[in-house]
């Protein structure tokens, strides 16, 4: 897996590719979690020659990166060499080179604002109407947990909290507020996160095993949800579905 670098060389946490395609004419693309389609050249000599490197015989070509306003789940190469992309808002956009079948400005624009909040809210953090629209942390006994460790949201006097359901004892445990900020960024295993929660799980044969879970702004938290539980070996029952 190739990680990515940030600004001042900070090494980042990369998006979870969903999709790579051949284009055709050295051409490639591939797609991931965060919105991005990503598109390169490569360009291979017949070999070397005297004098010359391998780097010399194989150039690839700066990337074009386009941004989607939610994850890019497939992209797929078309027979008139235009490319088409599925995206998790449910929508398929076809990008392509012929300026007779190019968007017009106005359409291109509003893809842009589309995206531009998009990013801004999944840095902002949750706004006032969907707090709001969250369970009140005063009424969480009523509000039963679907299976053990289950991560729920909850309205706590307008702030979003997340809490951990626990079966044994038949309640809801806080584990931390839901910000946009990086009040709850952390490492794990050397790998950095936008939001790091501790999570405690009933041990086989009694205790409990304290673990984290790591979480990127824009993530799909489903997907996060599965990796942690495949790296870590637990019961497929852990994912709450629905």
């Amino acid at each position: 897996m190739v990680r990515g670098v940030g600004g001042g060389g900070q090494q980042q946490q990369p998006p979870l590719l969903l999709d790579v395609a051949v284009l055709g004419g050295g051409k490639y693309a591939a797609t991931a979690e965060d919105g991005t389609v990503v598109i390169w050249s490569s360009t291979h000599g017949s070999g070397t020659t005297a004098g010359s490197s391998a780097a010399e015989a194989a150039a690839v070509t700066e990337p074009q990166v386009l941004e989607q306003p939610g994850s890019v789940w497939t992209i797929i190469p078309l027979p008139n060499g235009d490319v088409a992309t599925g995206c998790q808002d449910g929508t398929i956009r076809i990008y392509t080179l012929n300026d007779d079948r190019k968007a017009n400005a106005d359409d291109i624009a509003a893809l842009a604002d589309v995206v531009a909040a998009t990013r801004t809210k999944t840095s902002g953090g949750p706004s006032a109407e969907e707090i709001a629209a969250l369970p009140k942390w005063e009424l969480a006994a009523l509000n039963q947990g679907r299976s053990d460790q289950q991560i729920q949201m909850f309205n706590k006097g307008g702030i979003a909290i997340a809490a951990q359901w626990s079966a044994t004892s038949g309640t809801w445990i806080e584990v931390g507020e839901v910000t946009g900020t990086n009040e709850n960024a952390g490492e794990i295993d050397g790998v950095s996160y936008d939001h790091v929660f501790p999570i405690e799980i009933d041990a086989v044969g009694g205790g409990v095993r304290s673990l984290k879970i790591g979480y990127n702004n824009g993530e799909n938290p489903f997907v996060v949800a599965q990796k942690f539980i495949d790296d870590n070996e637990l019961p497929q029952y852990h994912l709450a579905s629905g």
